[in-house]
């Protein structure tokens, strides 16, 4: 079973927590009750990770998708803040499913990469960039 934290009020604003490489929903648990009392706060593990490991690679679109089903359609858009790869994630998810959404936190990530490293790990700052001119 995949860990995710989903604490607070149903009817408060979605905040999403996303953790770094090799991180969990546990590394939110100091700031939840904080967080909890204007947010719903939903902090999952990361595909890849975790539950997920050994049920193939990491992917930054599989992620993404990931996280905008958990946002789901009913609630609108969610306040998403991603740490490191969670960062990265977060980008993936505003590039794909732009409607989920509504305000981006982005610690210790990257927004203009190394254009000498060429992994998968590119694709979602890259295209933020040309998004953003």
């Amino acid at each position: 079973m995949v860990e995710v934290i989903n604490r607070g009020k149903p009817t408060n604003p979605t905040l999403v927590l996303l953790p770094g490489l090799g991180l969990g929903p546990d590394l939110w648990e100091p700031h939840l009750d904080a967080l909890t009392k204007n947010f719903r706060v939903v902090a999952p593990e990361l595909p890849g990770f975790g539950s997920f490991s050994g049920r193939g690679p990491f992917r930054f679109d599989d992620a993404a998708s990931f996280v905008a089903d958990l946002i789901g359609d009913d609630r609108g858009a969610a306040f998403v803040c991603g740490l490191s790869l969670g960062a990265l994630v977060a980008l993936q998810l505003t590039v794909d499913h732009p409607g989920r959404v509504r305000g981006l936190v982005l610690a210790s990530g990257i927004a203009r990469p190394n254009p000498r490293r060429r992994t998968n790990s590119r694709r979602p700052s890259c295209t933020l960039c040309r998004l953003a001119g």
